[in-house]
C-alpha cells in the first residue's frame, strides 16, 4: 500500500476532524515520514519489534526524552487511525508505554533583562517600533510566535486592553495585554498606514505579514546587542511571562486560562521555577541560608 496516500489522508483527518493547528499537523507528518523511512515496511504489516528498533536507533542518537515522547506519540496516533479507518484490527503499540519524559525547566530572562532588550530599539525608527512591540506582545501576553505573527487589528480589544488570541487547535482565547503594547501599537499603525498590505499586527519592510524566522533572528540580534549571554528565543519570553506572573503571586488557574493550556500540569512546571527562585532568595537573604 502506497505510504505516501496514507500519510496525506491521516494529516487531513488531523486537520479536518481533529482540529489540529497546521504546525501541529506538520510535526506528526514528519514523524511518520521519520519512522517510516527507518523500518521500510507495510504500514499494515508493522509489528512491535519494528516500533521497538526505530526506537532503539533514536536512543542511540542521544535524541532528547521529549521529542521521543513525540514520536511516540505521534506513531500511536497514526496506527489508530488506521483501526478508526478500518484497515488494521489492532495497533501494534497496543501495550507498549511511552518513553519516560525527563522535565527540563525551561530557562528564563529576568525583569532587567526584558527591559534591556527593549532598550536596545530607538522607537523614533518604524522598524525598531516594530520589533519592539513584538518583544512587547511576547512578554506582556505571553504569545506563542505563531500566535504573535497571525494577530490581526482586530484581535485588539483597545478599550479593556485585551488581546483575542487563536492558540493551537484554534482554540480562542483572551488575554489581557500591556498599555505600552497599544501605545506602540497605535503608533506602528499609524507610521505603517501607507505601507500595510493585510491586517496583521506585525508586518515586514513590504507590508505583508512577517516570518517566524525573522522574529528568531531579531531577537538574537538585540540579545547580542544588549550583551545577554542566554539564548534569546520566542518561547523565553512566554515561560518568563508566566513564571514572573507567579513569583508576583498570580493564581496557576489564571496563568493556565492565559497561556491556553488545556491541562492545568502543563502550567505547573512554573511553579517549580518560581520554587527554584525562592530557593535563591532564601539563601542570599536569610542569615542561615
Amino acid at each position: 500500500m502506497e505510504i505516501d496516500s496514507i500519510i496525506e489522508q491521516f494529516t487531513s483527518f488531523l486537520l479536518m476532524e481533529k482540529g489540529l493547528s497546521k504546525n501541529s499537523v506538520i510535526a506528526y507528518k514528519l514523524d511518520i515520514i521519520g519512522f517510516f523511512n527507518h523500518t521500510n515496511a507495510d504500514p499494515l504489516n508493522i509489528r512491535k519489534n519494528n516500533i521497538l528498533s526505530y526506537f532503539t536507533a533514536l536512543k542511540e542518537l542521544n535524541i532528547a526524552s521529549t521529542t521521543l515522547a513525540r514520536k511516540f506519540s505521534s506513531l500511536k496516533s497514526f496506527f489508530n487511525y488506521l483501526i478508526y479507518d478500518g484497515r488494521l484490527k489492532e495497533s501494534p503499540m497496543e501495550i507498549m508505554e511511552s518513553p519516560k519524559v525527563w522535565s527540563k525547566l525551561p530557562e528564563i530572562l529576568s525583569f532587567n533583562e526584558i527591559k534591556e532588550l527593549f532598550a536596545q530599539c530607538d522607537i523614533e525608527d518604524i522598524w525598531q517600533l516594530r520589533d519592539r512591540l513584538a518583544m512587547e506582545l511576547l512578554y506582556s501576553s505571553g504569545l506563542r510566535v505563531s500566535e504573535l505573527i497571525d494577530l490581526k487589528n482586530q484581535n485588539v480589544l483597545f478599550d479593556i486592553e485585551f488581546l483575542r488570541v487563536v492558540g493551537k487547535g484554534n482554540k480562542e482565547r483572551l488575554v489581557p495585554t500591556s498599555s505600552d503594547a497599544l501605545k506602540l501599537l497605535k503608533k506602528f499603525n499609524e507610521l505603517a498606514i501607507n505601507i500595510r498590505k493585510v491586517n496583521n499586527l506585525i508586518l515586514n519592510r513590504r507590508g505583508l505579514n512577517i516570518s517566524r524566522q525573522y522574529i528568531w533572528q531579531m531577537l538574537r540580534k538585540y540579545a547580542k546587542k544588549a550583551g545577554i549571554a542566554k539564548k534569546v528565543y520566542p518561547h523565553i519570553f512566554r515561560h518568563s511571562f508566566a513564571t514572573h506572573l507567579i513569583e508576583n503571586g498570580a493564581d496557576l488557574r489564571s496563568v493556565q486560562e492565559m497561556l491556553g493550556h488545556a491541562d492545568i500540569s502543563t502550567t505547573q512546571i512554573y511553579t517549580h521555577i518560581s520554587r527554584e527562585y525562592i530557593k535563591e532568595v532564601y539563601k542570599k537573604c536569610h542569615p542561615r541560608g
